[in-house]
C-alpha cells in the first residue's frame, strides 16, 4: 500500500472549512491530519469538527515530524514568511494564489523550497475547474482553432470594509486576489507567457489598496488577453 501525504492546514480560513479539507479528505493517497490557528481555541473547534488533530501554532504545526506537507491558505501579506518557513523545516507546500506580492519575494521562496528540496504548488481553483478544462481541451483538439484574443472579467461586489482584502499590511488589493486568476488562465489559454504587460489600477485614497484594474498582456504572434477585475462590481 503506497504511503499517504499527511497534510497539515495552516489557518482557519474560509477557503479552507468550504473547500480544501473536504478535497484533501477525498484524495486516496492524502490525509489532512491537523490544523493551526492564531487562535487555539478556534483550531480546537475546527480539529474537533473534521476529526484532525489541533496544534498550538504555525510553528508547532511546521516543526511536526508528523506532517510531510502543509498547506497554506493564509492572507498574501503572509505567504513568504510562512512558505519559507514550512520549506526549511523540510514540509512540501500547497499555497492559495497569490503566492507573494513582489518579484523580490517570489525569488526568495522559490530558492527556499529549492534549497530545501521541497515542492511548491501555488493553487489556483481555475486550474481544475471543469469549465476552463473543457475550454483548454477544445483549444487542443483544435476544435474552436487557434485563440488569439482572450477577454475575461472577475468582479464582485467587496462591501465589507473590515474584509482583510482591503488591509495592505496583509497583502489586500484586486490584482492578485481576482486578477491574478484571469492572468494564469491568460497564460494557459496562449500556452506562453506574455511579452508585454500593461495594467491601471484604481487605489482607495486612505490606504492605498487597489480596488479594481485592468491589463492588457499581449503574447507572441499579434496575441492578447484584455483583462478586468474589481471589488465594486456585481459577480462576474
Amino acid at each position: 500500500m503506497n504511503k499517504k501525504l499527511k497534510i497539515g492546514i495552516l489557518g482557519c480560513a474560509n477557503i479552507a472549512e468550504k473547500y480544501a479539507i473536504n478535497a484533501f479528505k477525498a484524495i486516496n493517497n492524502a490525509e489532512v491530519v491537523g490544523i493551526a490557528s492564531r487562535d487555539p481555541e478556534k483550531a480546537k473547534k475546527w480539529a474537533s469538527r473534521f476529526n484532525i488533530r489541533a496544534e498550538q501554532s504555525y510553528d508547532a504545526m511546521i516543526a511536526s515530524s508528523g506532517i510531510d506537507a502543509v498547506y497554506i491558505p493564509l492572507p498574501i501579506g503572509l505567504h513568504e514568511e510562512w512558505v519559507i518557513g514550512a520549506a526549511s523545516a523540510g514540509k512540501h507546500i500547497i499555497c492559495e494564489k497569490s503566492l507573494t506580492d513582489s518579484f523580490d519575494s517570489a525569488l526568495k521562496i522559490i530558492e527556499s523550497c529549492r534549497s530545501n528540496g521541497v515542492v511548491l504548488y501555488e493553487n489556483f481553483m481555475s486550474d481544475f475547474h471543469p469549465q476552463h478544462e473543457k475550454v483548454l481541451a477544445s483549444i487542443k483538439s483544435g476544435k474552436i482553432g487557434r485563440p488569439f484574443v482572450f477577454r475575461s472579467n472577475f468582479g464582485f461586489n467587496l462591501s465589507d470594509k473590515h474584509n482583510f482584502r482591503f488591509d495592505k499590511k496583509l497583502g489586500g488589493g484586486s490584482l492578485n486576489d481576482e486578477g491574478a486568476h484571469l492572468v494564469f488562465m491568460a497564460r494557459k489559454i496562449f500556452g506562453e507567457e506574455p511579452i508585454t504587460v500593461t495594467c491601471n489600477l484604481l487605489h482607495k485614497k486612505a490606504d492605498g489598496v487597489d480596488i479594481q484594474g485592468s491589463a492588457m498582456l499581449e503574447f507572441p504572434e499579434a496575441r492578447t488577453a484584455l483583462l478586468a477585475f474589481s471589488y465594486c462590481s456585481e459577480y462576474q
